[in-house]
């Protein structure tokens, strides 16, 4: 498998692709942790970083102040993987307002960049959402346009990247219970985040803004994310 992937950004190093990681698989955070010790080595031998876009950072930060604590864990951890792996990873700046992390969509955002990137190179979209998966596939079947490849890959039980179901069946089950709960996640955001709800709070504005920019990943990436940690988890406890 790994000799699959290593062909896979041999061809995707040569074409200058982008490759993206969606919401359900950072969160994912045991799979993720796996996929860094079994593909790092070869991402940085091809000089492949793995963009987190925008929107995805939004839904990221929007679960750190989540009513749910292992939602609150786990992006916390993913924060702290992406933090520690700069060299793979890269986070897009975005200036966020409380508007965009209440409505924030990554699926529809996703689709967006898929959609008009194609025309210009090949991408590879790793998620772990079963309908995102099968709409970005699907953009390799449209006729009115043309387009470059784009693949789509799921992070298995041992972290590493496998077809999406369209193209394997036969993929393993808990690929669908991961979809179902990243679906419950959207109904908990839009119930707890609605327009006529005060503004979030600015810890979580700074958070956000942070890890837009990439301080995450920075020499004190660090001690500003603890510090803004702490200061999310004595509000959670107000």
């Amino acid at each position: 498998m790994k000799q699959d992937i290593y062909m896979l950004l041999q061809e995707l190093s040569h074409d200058h692709a982008e490759i993206l990681m969606d919401t359900a698989s950072l969160m994912e955070v045991e799979r993720l942790k796996y996929m860094v010790d079994n593909y790092k080595p070869i991402f940085l031998e091809f000089r492949q970083s793995i963009i987190i876009p925008g929107v995805v950072c939004q839904e990221l930060v929007r679960h750190l102040v989540s009513d749910n604590p292992e939602k609150r864990d786990k992006a916390n951890e993913a924060l702290t993987i992406i933090r520690n792996n700069g060299e793979i990873f890269t986070v897009e700046s975005a200036d966020f307002t409380s508007e965009e992390l209440r409505k924030a969509f990554a699926d529809q955002e996703l689709l967006l960049r898929l959609t008009k990137v194609r025309s210009i190179k090949q991408q590879l979209l790793i998620t772990n959402d079963r309908k995102l998966s099968r709409d970005a596939y699907n953009l390799n079947q449209i006729e009115s346009c043309r387009g470059k490849q784009v693949y789509v890959y799921y992070l298995n039980f041992n972290g590493h990247l496998s077809e999406c179901e369209c193209l394997n069946l036969n993929h393993d089950a808990p690929f669908e219970k991961e979809t179902i709960e990243k679906e419950s996640v959207k109904v908990e955001t839009e119930a707890k985040y609605n327009p006529n709800d005060n503004e979030i709070s600015e810890s979580v504005l700074l958070a956000a803004s942070l890890f837009g920019a990439g301080y995450i990943t920075g020499k004190y990436g660090k001690t500003i994310m603890n510090n803004i940690f702490n200061i999310l988890n004595r509000r959670l406890s107000l």
